[in-house]
């Protein structure tokens, strides 16, 4: 039963967010493109007061809703919300007026022991890159072997630039 209530918020989750993908003005949470751009080398980090809520502004765990790869932009409230259905939690709050957030879902893995992190947010004329890392366990390392979905969500100043997201390792 679990497993079915689970698989009902993810798909109801994924339509939301496929639904609102193709709306580029008054953005809500929506994937963005994986590559290298050519402006990450001019780019410099992201510069402005950090917004929080209760003092956070980054939040990762082993265990989401989104059981694919995904990168996520909120820039609004329903983005926020539609953004925390994938985590498979309620929002710590409402998003900051002066925020937006920037999440990154790595899907299924095999075992516990995974994360991700986002190592570094960059701004250059055209767009804003998000870099983040996926650590896998270390090796011969004892996991669980049950399947797991790490994610991390970070706030970040808000921007009207468009987003994309990099590994950097």
């Amino acid at each position: 039963m679990r497993q079915a209530i689970h698989a009902l918020t993810l798909a109801t989750a994924l339509l939301l967010v496929a639904s609102c993908s193709s709306l580029r003005s008054g953005d809500t949470a929506m994937a963005e493109p994986v590559g290298t751009s050519p402006q990450v080398a001019q780019a410099t980090p992201m510069t402005g007061p950090v917004p929080r809520i209760d003092d956070r502004f980054t939040w990762s765990g082993q265990q989401s809703a989104a059981f694919n790869d995904m990168f996520v932009t909120a820039r609004e409230e329903r983005g926020w919300r539609l953004l925390w259905q994938l985590v498979g939690e309620d929002p710590p709050g409402p998003l900051p007026e002066e925020a937006m957030a920037v999440a990154v879902f790595l899907g299924a893995r095999p075992t516990a022991g995974y994360q991700v992190t986002i190592t570094d947010v960059l701004e250059s004329p055209d767009e804003i890159t998000v870099q983040y890392r996926e650590t896998p366990p270390a090796p011969g390392a004892t996991t669980a072997q049950i399947l797991t979905a790490p994610y991390v969500v970070e706030l970040v100043p808000l921007s009207s630039l468009p987003v994309s997201f990099d590994t950097d390792g």
